[in-house]
């Protein structure tokens, strides 16, 4: 048995896992593999007969503190075959993921559990730093008089994605974890490919993105610019009246900034370099690829 990184040679032992761990979509598979897996750096766990049975994807993120950058990674794609599962396969490529961070001398290691039991076993890992986002509902906001003109686009991440890497780090670089442009380009689309959209004021150079669940009457926006009473001023309505059935409009913001909102415990950070937290404690982690 050995952990190996993976190359291009391993997609279809990746996909496979993928199919039988987290969905039955095809093309989302196939657009993780293209758009985000050369990206990253990915190690597989391989059996006896060389076949790859667990797999898991370290993703770069940095942030900004004082004009200073810090470098980390995030934790996506975590996935063992069925038939494996319950031999700590996961546990040991995160811990070699672990070996090969602190060796590049990257600072810290961040994941976003995908369901509240999992919150444990990584906190178990050495996840052990709380990171807290605040959910605010737009229509308890008043309608208010946003004071600069307003000019709303619909816009495409792939043709406008350098303006957008630029203006996400000009504004929010002091509020959530950075991704570097090929990241946040992957994880643009990946929301508009769920049926979503990258609104964008072009009068003020501000966006929100976020599309509406299955299952949900509400849309949700993962990230946006402004503070909640500003898009709820600049992009509601827009929303309401151009989104074919969206109730209700859900924020996900920084919880440090945002506190009227609902304080909800999103991701887990793990020390790589004593003390960066102190540094980062504040940040949310925003445009997760789940």
């Amino acid at each position: 048995m050995s952990i190996r990184k993976a190359t291009h040679s391993d997609r279809e032992a990746i996909y496979k896992i993928w199919l039988s761990c987290f969905t039955d979509d095809q093309v989302y598979i196939n657009n993780y593999l293209d758009y985000c897996f050369p990206h990253t750096t990915t190690l597989i766990k391989e059996v006896s007969n060389s076949d790859a049975v667990a797999v898991i994807s370290i993703i770069p993120s940095y942030f900004i503190h004082e004009k200073r950058i810090y470098s980390g990674a995030y934790l996506y794609g975590v996935g063992t075959l069925p038939e494996h599962r319950g031999k700590s396969y996961s546990s040991e490529l995160i811990s070699e993921a672990v070996s090969l961070l602190r060796a590049k001398g990257e600072e810290y290691f961040l994941v976003k559990p995908a369901t509240e039991s999992l919150f444990s076993l990584y906190r178990r890992l050495g996840f052990d730093k709380e990171l807290f986002k605040s959910i605010s509902t737009l229509s308890h906001f008043p309608n208010t008089q946003y004071n600069q003109e307003i000019n709303i686009e619909r816009i495409d991440p792939n043709a406008h994605i350098e303006e957008i890497a630029t203006i996400r780090e000009k504004k929010m670089s002091d509020k959530t974890f950075m991704w570097n442009r090929d990241v946040l380009n992957y994880a643009l689309n990946e929301i508009v490919g769920r049926g979503g959209s990258v609104l964008f004021n072009r009068y003020t150079s501000d966006y929100c993105t976020g599309y509406q669940p299955e299952t949900s009457s509400a849309l949700h926006i993962l990230e946006s610019t402004l503070a909640p009473d500003e898009t709820s001023a600049v992009f509601r309505n827009t929303i309401l009246s151009t989104i074919p059935g969206t109730d209700e409009i859900i924020l996900d913001s920084n919880y440090s900034s945002n506190q009227k909102g609902d304080k909800i415990l999103s991701a887990l950070l793990m020390e790589l370099k004593p003390g960066i937290f102190s540094f980062c404690k504040d940040l949310s982690l925003s445009l997760p690829m789940e």
